[in-house]
């Protein structure tokens, strides 16, 4: 029997997973990360019942108010350690989540964000102090003292090409840790992917190995120059 055979058909099952998707929610609305997720794919589908019963689609609100990754202890844990001491900056940041996550484990890191997608994300409650600046001026005022600027489901235009561009003009030794899809997926564009240069970086993909995503999606992160 597959998950989804075992969600459909499983009551037990159905349970389980309704009562792990609301605590986890509940609990990244505090600032508490999940350990990990269940295995099988995340399901797209599966509805949580809200107060004042009203049902709500999990994954839309879920990115309303945490962005797109699924944040989860196994792999931002390590993200955070491999980085250690070294300064970010995080571009793009929407509610600051992201940031909010890494900085909970050590890391020296500055979010920013213009807010041009204000109404695709929760811009009131925020998890961190976000300063709203466009990704190309965050990079040119912060980019020359940071070692790392992240950069987390760009939208498909020319901006995620623009930031690596400036990025290598302002500090040539700084890396961009991206999440996203691959070419012909749902983030950047073709100039951005055809100018990544990728670094295979055995403690970077030690620290990142447990990353999931939803199901359907097909997002990854990569250490980039």
């Amino acid at each position: 029997m597959n998950y989804y055979e075992m969600y459909h058909k499983n009551p037990k099952y159905q349970r389980e997973l309704y009562d792990f998707y609301e605590r986890t929610y509940k609990d990244l609305k505090n600032g508490i990360l999940p350990k990990s997720y269940p295995k099988g794919p995340m399901l797209q589908d599966f509805y949580l019942i809200y107060p004042g019963f009203t049902y709500k689609f999990w994954r839309t609100e879920y990115i309303k108010s945490f962005g797109f990754p699924l944040f989860a202890e196994d792999w931002v844990k390590p993200l955070a350690q491999w980085i250690g001491d070294r300064p970010c900056l995080e571009i793009m940041a929407g509610t600051g989540y992201f940031s909010y996550a890494l900085k909970q484990y050590g890391c020296n890191i500055k979010a920013t964000d213009n807010y041009s997608w204000s109404n695709k994300f929760d811009t009131v409650n925020k998890f961190i102090d976000v300063e709203n600046l466009d990704c190309i001026e965050a990079i040119r005022k912060y980019g020359k003292d940071v070692k790392f600027i992240i950069c987390s489901w760009p939208y498909m235009d020319d901006y995620a090409y623009r930031c690596l561009i400036t990025m290598r003009e302002v500090n040539p030794k700084c890396r961009m840790i991206y999440i996203g899809e691959d070419m012909g997926g749902c983030t950047a564009n073709d100039k951005f992917f055809e100018t990544m240069d990728v670094c295979k970086v055995q403690g970077f993909l030690d620290a990142i190995k447990n990353y999931r995503r939803w199901e359907g999606i097909y997002d990854f992160i990569a250490l980039v120059k």
